[in-house]
């Protein structure tokens, strides 16, 4: 693993942009903090939402960054289904590279704990290099 360890970022903080990621944190104004990456995709390698969601209509604009979604099956703040619905979106308007995501079973509001935690998760997301293969809408 390279960089910043999870356990290191507080995540109750605003987005932390570091080295062109964007990590995004959990709280309740989901949609706002989504906007950074809708108004700005050009200037992000990749973006970890948990239980994040945006509007369906900026998925487009999304083109160019690598994204893995997080959220806990058992989420009783946040529907699930709003993820699911993000994820739906990205992969209809055809975004490259294409989307994750992972529904972590069994868990609530608090997946990002187990999100963070995933080994993988951190490998992937410092592996991710910004290009864009489609053509941004």
């Amino acid at each position: 693993m390279h960089g910043v360890h999870p356990k290191l970022l507080n995540i109750k903080s605003p987005p932390t942009i570091l080295n062109g990621f964007l990590i995004l944190k959990s709280q309740m104004s989901a949609g706002r903090r989504q906007e950074p990456l809708a108004k700005h995709a050009d200037r992000f390698t990749a973006a970890v939402p948990v239980y994040g969601i945006w509007p369906p209509e900026d998925a487009a604009k999304m083109n160019g960054v690598a994204i893995w979604a997080f959220h806990g099956d058992m989420d009783p703040t946040v529907p699930v289904s709003r993820s699911r619905d993000m994820i739906a979106a990205l992969e209809k308007a055809g975004i490259a590279p294409e989307p994750k995501y992972s529904e972590l079973p069994g868990v609530g509001h608090g997946s990002w704990g187990p999100a963070y935690a995933k080994p993988e998760l951190w490998d992937w997301l410092y592996s991710q290099r910004r290009t864009t293969t489609k053509d941004s809408n």
